[in-house]
């Protein structure tokens, strides 16, 4: 059961955005990567929703115990640029809090096949990424303007939705900002998230290793003109497949 940290309205909107989102890649076929939303109710005078129980563990917990961390932390990278690409196009979502502890690991082992960017992908791994916490999310329209804004207020209005890389960047960057992770990662890794993590000419692994709290990471991505090609899902997942053969191809 979620407990209630927002307003009743943006409770009730969390839920049925991330109900639309479950329901979405459930037409494709994937279950279980959002949590499947089971009512909205009320209880004490406060609105609440229930919604699957997730048994796993986070994202960061299942990296630093991982026997060979860059294969899951690619994998775990690969699933959420498939999920994450697939509903930006079917319904404009982007998630905008994106951070390490909002993905969850379950030891379910998944065999997926989406098309993405024009492109059917296929990835198979022996867990499934489950994407939770939707209460910053939105839906935008074909110009990019947010329709639906789930942000209390935070995220400005003007502020694109879909914005290209920035749900990736997010994870990346708070992933990295953990040491344990870097310092588990092979250097061929690190000198990629390295690269993910340069923009415009800055590197923000400078801010990480300074050990400055997280929440740079959304004011660097709160700009309005903030767009990271490189953390497209699609082009996210191209490198995923030419150097670490993560996901499988078949255009057209």
């Amino acid at each position: 059961m979620k407990t209630p940290h927002k307003s009743e309205y943006s409770l009730c909107s969390e839920a049925i955005l991330q109900w639309l989102a479950s329901q979405t890649l459930k037409g494709a076929g994937i279950h279980g990567a959002i949590p499947h939303i089971y009512d909205i109710f009320q209880y004490a005078g406060e609105t609440r929703f229930s919604m699957d129980y997730i048994k796993g563990v986070s994202a960061v917990e299942a990296v630093s115990a991982a026997a060979n961390p860059d294969d899951m932390w690619l994998q775990i990278l690969g699933q959420v640029s498939l999920l994450l690409g697939y509903l930006e196009e079917k319904i404009r979502l982007d998630h905008r809090d994106l951070k390490a502890d909002n993905i969850w690991i379950r030891p379910t082992p998944v065999d997926y096949s989406l098309i993405v960017g024009e492109i059917r992908w296929r990835l198979r791994a022996p867990f499934q990424v489950v994407i939770m916490d939707f209460g910053f999310a939105c839906l935008g329209d074909e110009e990019g303007n947010a329709i639906v804004s789930l942000s209390d207020g935070i995220v400005p209005k003007i502020d694109p939705c879909p914005k290209e890389g920035r749900d990736l960047f997010q994870l990346i960057a708070s992933m990295w900002s953990i040491p344990i992770i870097r310092a588990r990662a092979s250097e061929a890794v690190n000198e990629a998230m390295k690269m993910f993590l340069s923009h415009r000419g800055a590197s923000f692994i400078d801010l990480i290793h300074r050990k400055l709290h997280a929440h740079w990471i959304y004011l660097a991505v709160s700009d309005s003109t903030f767009s990271h090609p490189p953390l497209n899902p699609t082009s996210l997942l191209l490198k995923l497949n030419r150097d670490w053969k993560i996901v499988d191809l078949q255009r057209g």
